[in-house]
């Protein structure tokens, strides 16, 4: 979970499952998540939002990319977008 402002940050080589949600990025900019595993999360295995006392806009340039993400349970979103839309809070490729 990197929260409120985070920047600048490599979220790399991790497995990540058991939990609410696997990835969750608010309100962050320029982070990079790449070459992770995330599955069997309850909530969600992605969620992105921007949202809060932050300025508009601040949630950008986020990648996510090369990651292995499995919806478990098969009911289980992959990726929640918040209160924007997919492309305007970052990049997400394979």
């Amino acid at each position: 979970y990197l929260d409120d402002l985070s920047s600048g940050i490599e979220v790399r080589g991790n497995t990540v499952t058991r939990t609410q949600r696997g990835l969750f990025l608010h309100n962050t900019r320029d982070v990079l998540a790449e070459s992770n595993t995330l599955f069997g999360n309850r909530w969600c295995q992605v969620m992105l939002s921007e949202s809060g006392e932050v300025p508009a806009g601040i949630m950008q340039r986020n990648r996510i990319t090369g990651n292995v993400i499995v919806a478990s349970p098969a009911d289980a979103p992959v990726i929640i977008d918040g209160t924007k839309g997919r492309d305007a809070l970052g990049q997400f490729e394979g």
